[in-house]
């Protein structure tokens, strides 16, 4: 038996970038939001990218 799996390390506090997170979080929003309101020139729009 290896003893490697007796070692226990310690958590890692997971931290995230406020810049990216709200950023990101703020483009998803606005295109959920284009797609709602315009769905036929934004899906022309999808469409072309």
């Amino acid at each position: 038996m290896s003893s490697a799996s007796l070692i226990k390390t310690p958590p890692e506090k997971v931290t995230v970038n406020g810049w990216v997170f709200y950023t990101s979080t703020a483009l998803i929003l606005l295109l959920t939001a284009i797609l709602i309101a315009a769905p036929q020139e934004a899906g022309r729009m999808l469409g072309v990218a």
